[in-house]
């Protein structure tokens, strides 16, 4: 039963961190990094202003480099909402931790991830007001998102390791083959994910240096990065490729398959994610939908993973 409650709070957390990394591709895709120019406040107060007029002069004189006409009410809530799930986010953490402490006797591998994400859910609360303060330098952007998905994975992996194991046994050399194609496909999408950020620091860049350019010339200032993403997707595809066939070859649980299956089509998905971005001028929308199914996608990958190293091999 403690198990139980523990998964059901980690599954809780698991979807708001995923709302998180949602709302954290809206900021970066609205422009509304510095929403809010100061951290932990927001223009200096704890709730946010709707208009300029509502800001203290005071604020304006302690920080000579934010200036009343660049306050968007628009930017300034979607930044105050993420900064709010945020903390909402490592509440539910803790929650989750103390449901894993109750269980640690039995299972110590949730516990320490618990444990774990509550340490670096810290630490990326502290990251975010860096993102602030270092007014979105773009490496600190990329440490943070990264940061938020390896949160994820932890919860993923705690949820995981809470459950019974799988009933099923494999053959050792099948076993095998779905852990080789699994871990290729991890590694393909991680790395993509990697330079799929160095193409939003360019995008981010690009903007700052010309911020009058219109959408449609964005990929054309893109460069070697964004063809060297282009060209990696193809990895992408063909590790996919592999994947399916073993998936297809194996016999697993029906949970494995569902995750499997989930795998490949979320991947077909962020393809055509991509494809939209190229040609329709980076649509906002698309961005987010764009990064959110690319976290999506490498925790499934990591959540398979546990879950065919946890199915027993049969004996020789």
């Amino acid at each position: 039963m403690a198990a139980q409650k523990f998964r059901c709070a980690a599954l809780i957390t698991i979807v708001a961190t995923l709302s998180l990394i949602f709302l954290g591709a809206l900021v970066r895709a609205a422009g509304a990094g510095l929403g809010c120019p100061d951290w932990p406040t927001c223009f200096g107060n704890i709730v946010p202003p709707l208009s300029v007029q509502d800001i203290s002069i005071t604020f304006f004189q302690k920080h000579p480099d934010v200036r009343p006409e660049q306050f968007n009410a628009a930017q300034t809530w979607i930044e105050y909402i993420n900064r709010l799930v945020g903390v909402s986010v490592g509440l539910l953490i803790l929650w989750t931790l103390i449901r894993a402490w109750l269980i640690r006797s039995t299972h110590k591998p949730s516990f320490w991830l618990s444990a774990a994400a509550f340490v670096l859910v810290a630490y990326q609360g502290w990251l975010g007001g860096q993102v602030v303060k270092s007014k979105l330098t773009e490496w600190v952007i990329t440490a943070h998102m990264l940061l938020a998905l390896l949160i994820f994975g932890c919860l993923a992996a705690a949820w995981e390791f809470a459950g019974p194991p799988p009933t099923a046994e494999m053959p050792k050399a099948d076993r095998r083959k779905s852990l080789f194609a699994g871990i290729v496909l991890f590694c393909a999408s991680l790395a993509q994910v990697l330079i799929g950020t160095r193409v939003r620091e360019t995008v981010d860049l690009n903007n700052r240096l010309l911020p009058a350019a219109p959408r449609d010339s964005w990929v054309s200032r893109l460069g070697e990065v964004d063809l060297i993403h282009r060209n990696f997707a193809i990895a992408v595809v063909l590790a996919a490729f592999l994947f399916l066939i073993v998936l297809l070859r194996q016999k697993l649980t029906r949970a494995q398959y569902a995750i499997g299956f989930s795998i490949v089509g979320l991947i077909a998905l962020q393809i055509v994610f991509g494809t939209v971005l190229v040609s329709f001028a980076f649509p906002r929308l698309v961005q987010v939908l764009h990064l959110t199914n690319g976290a999506a996608i490498v925790c499934l990958e990591f959540l398979f993973l546990i879950s065919i190293a946890r199915t027993r091999a049969q004996a020789a």
